[in-house]
Formats: structure tokens, sequence, C-alpha cells
């Protein structure tokens, strides 16, 4: 992850959660050094986050811990994003979604707004892109709640 000044090193942002109340994140990333980067930033940001290293693991992880939102990268071995995204649909969870690609226009692709996917995040993913998805996820996700 990119550090856009604001570093994630430097504590901007650290113990202010811009909601209400925290919220869990889980990050899907095959890339254990983005997926801890994201892990890091997110926690800066005031929220609680995990991270799963394939989209199976991800599927049972959500079967077993509560979370508001998924960090889910398109491109991992085992499925995509996508295909994960779709998958918890068909079994009826909802948890809003922000994709991750570095590799194409994913956007030209995906249905987002039937998946509940909140934004498509172009990698490499720096502080304020992350912290400013994230912050119109989480009030979409009060919103509708």
């Amino acid at each position: 992850m990119k550090d856009a000044g604001n570093g994630i090193g430097s504590g901007a942002g650290k113990g202010k959660a811009s909601a209400k109340r925290p919220f869990r994140v889980l990050v899907v990333d095959d890339d254990k050094d983005v997926a801890t980067s994201l892990v890091r930033a997110i926690e800066c940001l005031g929220h609680t986050a995990v991270f799963s290293a394939h989209a199976q693991e991800a599927f049972d992880v959500i079967g077993r811990q509560p979370f508001d939102l998924l960090l889910v990268d398109y491109r991992m071995p085992d499925m995509t994003g996508l295909d994960l995204i779709i998958l918890l649909r068909e079994e009826g969870v909802k948890i809003p979604a922000i994709m991750m690609t570095g590799h194409f226009a994913t956007e030209d692709r995906v249905p987002t707004e039937q998946l509940g996917i909140c934004a498509i995040l172009h990698k490499p993913i720096t502080l304020p892109m992350l912290a400013a998805a994230l912050e119109e996820s989480l009030v979409t996700t009060r919103v509708a709640a």
C-alpha cells in the first residue's frame, strides 16, 4: 500500500473513527503483505480488521464471525473475489463489499449494485483512497441498517 503523505506509521487518524462505532472489516487477499498493510491501515482509521488469504477461508470465517464490510481482492488462486461475493449472496450473506483489483477495468464487468459492492479500488491503494471508500461504504451501510 502506498503512503500518501499521512502515513500508516505516522499514527495519522489512529484511534479516530469517523463512524459512531468501529466496524469489523474482513480483508480477503492472497498477498499477505498487501493484506497486512490493509489491516493496519483500517485499524489506523479506527476500525477492526482481520484477513483471510483465500476465498474459501474467508467463506468459512464469515460463517463463524460477524463482519460489517468485506474488502476483497478480485484475483485470487482459488476463486475470484467476484465469485466469492456471488457465493456469499447465494448463501444469503448480505455484507457490503469493496472490490480491489490491480489487473483490469473490473467495473466494466461487475454488476456492482446488484451484488452489494460499494466501490472498486484500483491497486496500489493509498490511505486516503481507502479511508474515503470505507467512509462511504460504512455510511451507506448505516443508512441501510
